[in-house]
């Protein structure tokens, strides 16, 4: 390596270093802030088993996040297995995204489209929301943007032993979530667009299909557990789907002022960005491959998975498609990039429209760290924080509302839920069990105060038993995914 390519590689590395740790502290910083939500509950009670109870679990159910939750218990044992210490290890990864991506672009424009990549994807409404996720989707794109890197370094030196590495973390990257396969559809079309030499293109497809051949029993068995994604079914509809890609799936939620016309400018500029790149790749085979992996990256996936729910079985939410995320800020960049601007003053100039672009995610960054942003359980808990009593006990109407006390020790601290029978996520019995006081009422007896924990108030039957025993309701809470009802036993 020459004198002027190790400075040109120490200055990559110390950029991509500094917005990595500086977009690690940014999310980290507001990690605490919203509450917290089923599927996060389901991460720390699994992070918290010991290994060899989480993989005979995964025989059976949930083999999809396995991996994760593996990488969670070893987080967890550095750490803690809370819900914040957990966001933690997302934040990291949004983290190590952000210098991945700048290394990614550097290698196909140069390090300013690396930068502006960088900085529109750390600010992006999705990856917003997966840095404070305890969940897999910020890890997961963190090893995808790491195959793509290794895959564009293999086809530029076609050296065995990057192919191996390429082909390592795509296999990672599918154990972690099996929708990140979605991710390579892509690269094909790359390779063709690279034009490379016979015995790379020979290669690829060796490392390819042996990292395919690798996946396959992860995929067949996690085929075998769709059961666990059932509740998409209820409520698909293609319609739905499709506004959800142009809106939640990367860009603003809804509720956010000016939200639609946020993501009618960024969509602009992506397509712009796309078309810009598209219009150099006769001459410019940089822009050529930049523009066929961009533009590939990030329709194909959503194409795949939109049609395999429509024509097979449901499977699409938005969430499951955020490792896919860093195309649409490249997309976004390409447009900031191609900007006509003075070489001399090139990036002086330029930082104001990336600026005005990282801005536009400033209605989304405050929707997504308010308390209620993923689910209504924190709030209903803090509402019986501050009314509860010594002596006080829970009715859980499932075991997943048990399961709320358990990842909200502060505000349920000193009361026991009392007809747990089957905890949530506990070995080999993943969906837990309670007796309900329909069934049981003996469970009220001696009791003067209970809460009750539930999603939508309180089954006629089951209200019916409480006043059966001479309990009336005094205060109610009801928020999202979680209602807290307050029965005291009548003092005559």
């Amino acid at each position: 390596m020459s004198p002027r390519e190790l400075t040109s590689a120490s200055r990559t590395a110390l950029v991509s270093l500094g917005l990595g740790v500086a977009a690690f502290l940014l999310h980290l910083a507001a990690s605490s802030e919203p509450g917290t939500w089923s599927d996060e509950a389901v991460t720390v009670l699994s992070v918290r088993r010991s290994l060899a109870s989480l993989a005979e679990s995964q025989k059976f159910h949930d083999l999809a996040h396995g991996a994760y939750y593996v990488v969670g218990h070893i987080w967890g044992s550095a750490l803690d297995t809370d819900v914040v210490s957990i966001r933690a290890l997302s934040a990291l990864s949004v983290g190590v995204s952000t210098c991945l991506l700048v290394v990614l672009g550097n290698m196909l424009l140069g390090l300013r489209f690396g930068v502006y990549s960088a900085l529109v994807f750390t600010t992006l409404p999705r990856v917003i929301w997966s840095a404070t996720e305890a969940r897999s989707p910020a890890l997961v794109t963190a090893v995808v943007i790491g195959a793509m890197i290794a895959f564009l370094l293999a086809l530029h030196r076609d050296s065995a032993g990057v192919w191996i590495g390429y082909g390592v973390l795509l296999v990672s990257s599918v154990v972690l979530f099996q929708f990140a396969a979605l991710n390579f559809v892509a690269l094909p079309l790359v390779v063709y667009a690279a034009r490379p030499s016979r015995r790379v293109v020979i290669r690829f497809c060796i490392a390819t299909s042996l990292a395919a051949v690798a996946c396959v029993p992860f995929l067949l068995r996690t085929a075998q557990q769709l059961d666990t994604i059932d509740w998409i079914a209820e409520s698909f509809t293609l319609k739905d789907a499709l506004k959800a890609v142009w809106s939640t799936q990367y860009l603003t939620p809804d509720g956010v002022a000016l939200g639609a016309q946020i993501n009618v400018l960024l969509w602009t500029m992506a397509l712009g960005g796309i078309l810009l790149a598209a219009r150099r790749a006769q001459s410019d085979p940089d822009a050529r491959l930049t523009a066929v992996l961009t533009a590939s990256w990030l329709i194909l996936p959503t194409v795949f998975l939109l049609g395999y729910s429509v024509v097979a079985t449901p499977a699409y939410t938005e969430r499951y498609l955020a490792s896919s995320a860093p195309a649409l800020a490249m997309a976004v960049a390409l447009a900031l990039y191609y900007v006509p601007l003075p070489r001399e003053k090139q990036w002086f100039v330029a930082t104001v429209p990336v600026v005005l672009v990282m801005l536009l995610s400033t209605g989304a960054w405050h929707h997504y760290h308010r308390i209620w942003a993923k689910s209504g359980w924190a709030e209903a808990a803090q509402s019986v924080q501050a009314h509860k009593q010594e002596g006080d006990v829970i009715v859980a109407a499932s075991p997943m509302h048990a399961a709320a006390v358990l990842v909200l020790p502060d505000e349920f601290s000193t009361l026991e839920v009392i007809n747990i029978d089957v905890p949530y996520y506990a070995d080999n019995t993943p969906w837990g069990s309670v007796t309900s006081v329909s069934e049981d009422p003996d469970q009220l007896t001696g009791r003067t105060r209970v809460w009750y924990l539930g999603t939508d108030g309180i089954s006629e039957e089951e209200a019916a038993v409480f006043a059966a025993h001479g309990f009336k309701e005094r205060w109610r809470q009801q928020k999202d995914q979680m209602s807290a009802i307050l029965y005291e036993r009548d003092s005559q």
